[in-house]
This record gives C-alpha cells, structure tokens and sequence, in this order.
C-alpha cells in the first residue's frame, strides 16, 4: 500500500475581488484549499463568475482543488470580500 504524503509548499491571500480573480499557484503546487475570510464568494473553472453566478462558498467554509489552479475564477458576491488559500504538492 502507498502513502500520500502531501507537502505544504505555499499561501496567498487573494483580495481586490470586485472583478474576476484568479489564483497564482507557486510552482509545484498541486493541491489548493479555499477558505474565503469575510464574504461569501462565487468560483468556477467553466464560466467567468459573477456576484449571481457561479459556485458560492460562505466564509467558514473551504474547498480544495486539484483541478489546473490557474483555472479557477473567483469573485465577490458582497464588497470587501477576501480568500485565504494554502497550496500543496
């Protein structure tokens, strides 16, 4: 049996999200965890988001991506909204 052994290799804080925003993954980076910090946000890999369009996630909340990082977009769906994120290898 293997073992996954995941590294901490970064962290962002993603903020200035009244327009669309996207991550800027270190390099290596493989895995990325969301935690917006005051807001709800909206994210999608499909469609450019909006503040009525898109996946929300709620402050308290987190997700985590292994998806191609630099292809999600994310935006605020009330002002002043921020993203905490960690990246993995």
């Amino acid at each position: 049996m293997s073992t996954l052994v995941t590294v901490l290799i970064g962290n962002e804080v993603v903020t200035g999200l009244a327009t669309v925003k996207t991550l800027t993954p270190p390099a290596g980076a493989t895995i990325a965890i969301i935690k917006p910090k005051s807001a709800p946000i909206r994210w999608s890999t499909s469609e450019v988001p909006s503040a009525l369009v898109g996946n929300l996630l709620y402050p308290g909340d987190s997700r985590q991506f292994e998806e191609d990082l630099s292809a999600i977009r994310f935006i605020e769906t009330t002002p002043s909204a921020s993203l905490e994120v960690t990246y993995y290898s």
